[in-house]
């Protein structure tokens, strides 16, 4: 499916879809950058997912929240501070965030939006 045809299919739902315990309401989301502009990440250990944790936790607090959202074609620093994924290449190393985030309480239920199929699942031990 094109960008196109997605469009074309979203057009078409008449109820909204969620992937997350829909009795969230809207108001309860908060949008997070966290990209190369948001100077508080730069005092964040990127390898350690206890200080992720603590700094989203605190940041939802702030924000009397309960889903933080974003991430999409974010350009991200802390692909750069992470040996995974900077190989030191301007030209081939990835700091471009492929996907979009939602952060809430652990055991918040996860829905699948629509019938499909899982393709392939991987645990990424990586931070």
């Amino acid at each position: 499916m094109n960008s196109t045809q997605l469009k074309s299919f979203l057009a078409t739902l008449t109820k909204e879809v969620f992937v997350i315990d829909a009795s969230i309401s809207k108001t309860d989301y908060t949008p997070i950058d966290l990209s190369q502009a948001n100077t508080a990440l730069d005092t964040i250990d990127s390898s350690s997912s206890k200080a992720w944790d603590i700094y989203i936790t605190n940041y939802l607090k702030t924000k009397n929240k309960k889903v933080a959202f974003g991430g999409y074609l974010e350009r991200r620093g802390i692909y750069n501070r992470s040996a995974y994924f900077n190989n030191q290449n301007p030209e081939t190393e990835r700091n471009i965030h492929l996907g979009l985030d939602l952060w809430v309480e652990a055991g918040t239920s996860v829905l699948a939006a629509f019938n499909g199929e899982i393709h392939s699942f991987k645990d990424n031990t990586n931070f």
